[in-house]
């Protein structure tokens, strides 16, 4: 779900949605580049935490995110449906009740 590069400052990060009161998390690392795609929530909050690994100095962090939303359209197919229907026959017993 990440790719590693060798250029820049590497960064911990968390990604994680709330749905129903809960935290899930998405993806996890300490990278210097990741990306990555969620299919896992698709309703509630989301959140990205950052940590900075380094005490004396900061560090640049360039963040991007796109949100998409995939619409399916079906196709509509004719089709026939076999109607049964029951015969229905009257039929005369004849014979003695004991």
């Amino acid at each position: 779900m990440f790719t590693n590069t060798n250029i820049g400052e590497n960064v911990t990060f968390k990604f994680y949605g709330i749905q129903n009161g809960k935290e899930i998390i998405i993806d996890y690392g300490n990278v210097i580049s990741a990306s990555g795609r969620n299919d896992k929530i698709t309703q509630g909050s989301f959140s990205v935490q950052l940590f900075n690994d380094n005490f004396k100095d900061g560090i640049d962090v360039n963040l991007k995110m796109i949100a998409m939303q995939i619409q399916k359209t079906w196709q509509d197919k004719q089709y026939q449906e076999k109607i049964e229907i029951p015969k229905i026959e009257k039929q005369t017993f004849k014979g003695t009740i004991t």
